[in-house]
């Protein structure tokens, strides 16, 4: 009894350094491993989503989080621009974003309040395209988070609210600049 659980371990032991050596040594002798100028491999590269933040090579890594967008996957983001509002009463349409030159804002959310019951309509550029549109109450929160965002048609575009009613804005929109 002895003896068997002696040569067991042992057995495991060496298929344990056999299978160790193997995974190191073996990527090394493949022809399909090539590394390239950056010093990364091919072997943990994965498809890299085609939009604007990607980048040129991409880099070693499992994979991007990605969501759904009901036709293809887009890169998951995060907000990093944050826009404070603070407009006096009105209703003519106001710029509440604009974006760095040769970028487009993506909308990704906002906390407003209106000094009077209002209908927000967003805008993408003067003028241009509704995006999204909210209704307020007076002095009341509206707490809109729009996950991955929306994109502006264009560069160089600007975001801009107009108020249904005369009534104050102030708060923030969030979003990027891509």
């Amino acid at each position: 009894m002895k003896n068997t659980l002696k040569s067991g371990l042992l057995g495991a032991f060496l298929a344990t350094i056999v299978l160790s050596l193997a995974f190191v040594l073996l990527p090394s002798l493949s022809s399909s491993t090539v590394s390239g100028a950056d010093g990364f491999t091919n072997r943990l590269r994965s498809t890299t989503p085609a939009d604007a933040l990607s980048p040129v090579a991409p880099v070693e890594h499992f994979g991007f989080n990605s969501l759904y967008n009901g036709a293809t996957w887009d890169r998951q983001r995060t907000p990093k621009v944050f826009k404070v509002v603070a407009l006096g009463a009105g209703t003519t349409e106001t710029t509440i974003w604009t974006p760095t030159s040769g970028k487009k804002f993506r909308l990704m959310g906002f906390i407003l309040s209106v000094g009077a019951a209002s209908t927000l309509t967003f805008k993408d550029d003067t003028g241009g395209t509704s995006i999204f549109a909210a209704r307020g109450a007076a002095d009341a929160p509206i707490v809109v988070n729009l996950g991955n965002g929306i994109l502006s048609g264009a560069a160089n575009r600007v975001l801009t609210v107009t108020r249904g009613t005369s009534a104050t804005l102030d708060g923030t929109v969030f979003g990027t600049e891509e």
